[in-house]
């Protein structure tokens, strides 16, 4: 895959995560085949579990690191909250992710010259 490749997936992977939260599905499509049960919350994982490889920082993405800070702190937060009881605040933790991830899809779209329309399909640049 080039990596021009990656970095359209990063986008198209942050816009269906922000995307779910909008529908109610509950759970960012990356991340489907983690499920919860509020009486039996997953393990604890010392380094928490990682996003999907096109949405880390090893995957080449683009867009404002102060919004990747974010997405990644958000990320981390809803990882946690998956590990105890509460579905409050796993709702929480995973609208603030879905936000965050909506955030930046946008300005990765805009850094890119996506129009509006484009977002969310196979966005292409306009032509000068």
């Amino acid at each position: 895959m080039t990596g021009y490749g990656r970095r359209r997936n990063s986008a198209h992977q942050l816009r269906l995560c922000g995307s779910d939260a909008r529908t109610g599905s509950g759970v960012p499509a990356p991340f489907h085949a983690v499920s919860v049960n509020p009486r039996d919350p997953l393990p604890h994982e010392p380094g928490g579990r990682p996003a999907p490889y096109e949405l880390s920082a090893d995957s080449g993405r683009v867009g404002p690191t102060e919004l990747w800070g974010r997405f990644d702190d958000a990320f981390a937060a809803w990882d946690r909250s998956l590990e105890g009881t509460s579905i409050a605040t796993i709702a929480e933790r995973f609208g603030e992710l879905a936000a965050t991830a909506r955030a930046l899809a946008d300005a990765v779209d805009t850094q890119r010259g996506a129009t509006r329309t484009e977002q969310g399909t196979d966005a292409t640049r306009r032509s000068a």
